[in-house]
C-alpha cells in the first residue's frame, strides 16, 4: 500500500500473501491497527471478542511508511 488509510476506529488488515506499507504509505487510526498474514474466521471477527489468528502463511508484514494508532 502506497496510499493512505485513515480511520476513526480500529483497522484490521488480513492478507495471507503479505502486507506492505510502502515508502509513501500511511496508516492513521483512532484505535488499533492489526496487520497479519494469518487469517481469522468471520464469526470470531464479528463477535467483537478476542481474535485468534491462524494459518500457514510464511509471508511478511513490512512497514516502510508511517503507522500511527491511538
Amino acid at each position: 500500500m502506497d496510499g493512505n488509510v485513515t480511520a476513526t476506529g480500529s483497522v484490521f488488515l488480513i492478507n495471507p500473501p503479505g502486507v506492505v506499507v510502502g515508502n509513501g504509505g500511511m496508516v492513521a487510526t483512532g484505535g488499533s491497527f492489526v496487520a497479519s498474514t494469518h487469517d481469522v474466521t468471520d464469526a470470531d471477527f464479528l463477535n467483537d471478542g478476542s481474535l485468534t489468528l491462524s494459518g500457514t502463511s510464511e509471508a511478511e508484514v513490512v512497514n516502510a511508511g508511517t503507522i500511527r494508532s491511538q
